[in-house]
């Protein structure tokens, strides 16, 4: 939980940061939060040049703090952020950023701090969220930009939830039935419409190289990927798409909560 002791700025808001980064962790975590700042909010310029009037923001190595932890210090002059990581010098930029779009964006409610510090440290280790794009398929970009949402939110875990009996997700070379079979859903398919998906041609999978990039996507912004694939069971989708994976001794009939043989 976050300790706050600041003092407030009578004039507006600065109107965008220049961070200044030495070391590898602190380097990259600017670079993170430059990209982070510029998908989510475009035209805000909350990283600028002094050039532009870009206020001041060092980032300053701190060996006492956990690997998440930060403190953000604020004077008229500058701000400075320490962390012992590149988690949490990004975690404190973060911050920082949500201080000065608030001051921005609200100032009848927000004022940018004129003194003061923010020590602030993560109370949970494991911060998810879980997606399910195996009933409900969204594509490489808008699961970018859910993790860049995640990020902002200070999130660490993106649960990728890639398979279950409505759908397969994942290519694999060595069983391309999987996806040309088990990633579509619609009338005459052998995975029927499906979740008011409706009759239509509706679904797709992630490609080995489009997962790499979303992989390496959270891995800068520090969120570990956890895939999820359902086998044994959950699998109607896999044994449409692969039917002899079926035992064929099996005599029996067993169906999911969800009416799946």
């Amino acid at each position: 939980m976050a300790e706050r002791r600041v003092g407030f700025r009578p004039a507006r808001s600065p109107v965008g940061l220049d961070i200044q980064s030495d070391g590898v962790g602190a380097t990259a975590a600017a670079q993170a939060f430059k990209a982070l700042t510029e998908s989510l909010f475009p035209v805000e310029g909350i990283v600028r040049a002094a050039s532009e009037g870009g206020f001041p923001v060092s980032l300053a190595l701190d060996d006492g703090l956990a690997p998440e932890a930060y403190r953000v210090r604020f004077s008229t002059s500058g701000a400075t952020v320490s962390a012992s990581a590149r988690a949490g010098f990004l975690y404190g930029l973060i911050t920082l950023g949500q201080v000065l779009r608030g001051a921005r964006l609200h100032p009848e409610t927000f004022l940018f701090p004129a003194s003061g510090e923010i020590t602030d440290e993560p109370a949970f280790s494991w911060r998810g969220v879980h997606l399910d794009v195996a009933r409900q398929f969204y594509g490489t970009a808008e699961i970018e930009q859910f993790l860049r949402i995640m990020a902002w939110n200070k999130l660490n875990r993106f649960h990728w939830h890639l398979s279950d009996d409505e759908a397969w997700r994942v290519e694999i070379d060595a069983y391309p039935a999987l996806t040309e079979i088990g990633a579509w859903r619609g009338h005459g398919l052998k995975i029927p419409p499906l979740l008011g998906s409706g009759p239509q041609v509706t679904g797709g999978y992630y490609t080995k190289a489009a997962i790499r990039q979303v992989v390496a996507l959270a891995g800068g912004l520090g969120i570990d990927v956890v895939p999820e694939i359902d086998v044994p069971g959950h699998c109607y989708a896999m044994l449409q798409a692969i039917p002899e994976l079926r035992d064929p001794q099996e005599k029996g009939s067993y169906f999911s909560v969800q009416g799946f043989p």
